[in-house]
């Protein structure tokens, strides 16, 4: 019988928050990170339907549970979800996704759109898990948002990297200021594709355009 590899630290994980308004380039960027990376094992949290490229879509927890068990603790793992268009119903479907990549271990996971699912006052458990905890399990987890302010507020202290797009609404700047070591103005004015990020391992910034 396989048995699942052991948890910890030297397992390769990564937390990355992608933040930005429509037509920042939040997509395409996490898109061309999957096509230079080329995940053996992701699942995609796809309230748009916007990721097919990556997996095969799927409206069903079940499935995405038969394929975890399908691959095993290494094996191959490709599946895009598409949540209800019920809000209530989609978080708890969020929360129910969030714990099967946990516990699959070893596995990149997107969330297109995280204010759908998280506020700053309440996280599914399931995505607290994977946030708090995921690192150790090999877990990468690439979150996007366009209000960052909207958004569970311990996700971005648990990443290690934050990479912005512009962000006009004040509050939303001010949310990723800190965490990008960048002014809330020159947050706000970012021009279409240009970006400031920060590795919370080297607390290094850097700034990037097309």
């Amino acid at each position: 019988m396989a048995t699942a590899p052991e948890h910890g630290v030297d397992a390769k994980a990564h937390i990355e928050a992608v933040l930005g308004v429509t037509g920042t380039g939040k997509s395409h960027y996490v898109k061309q990170q999957l096509r230079k990376k080329r995940p053996k094992r992701l699942i995609v949290f796809d309230p748009e339907e916007e990721w097919g490229e990556f997996g095969r879509y799927t409206t069903k927890l079940q499935d995405v549970i038969a394929g975890c068990e399908a691959a095993g603790p290494t094996g191959a793992l490709r599946l895009v979800f598409l949540p209800s268009p019920d809000p209530a119903t989609a978080v708890k479907q969020f929360d129910t996704l969030c714990r099967i990549a946990f516990h699959a271990e070893r596995v990149t996971f997107v969330v297109d759109e995280l204010k759908l699912v998280t506020t700053p006052s309440r996280s599914p458990v399931g995505w607290g898990m994977l946030t708090g905890r995921g690192r150790k399990r090999g877990i990468v987890i690439y979150g996007l948002s366009q209000r960052p302010a909207s958004i569970d507020k311990d996700f971005l202290g648990n990443c290690t990297a934050v990479r912005t797009g512009r962000l006009p609404y004040r509050n939303d700047a001010e949310a990723v200021a800190k965490c990008v070591g960048a002014p809330v103005e020159e947050i706000q004015t970012l021009p279409d594709y240009h970006w400031i990020r920060r590795d919370a391992a080297t607390g290094q910034v850097t700034r990037g355009k097309p």
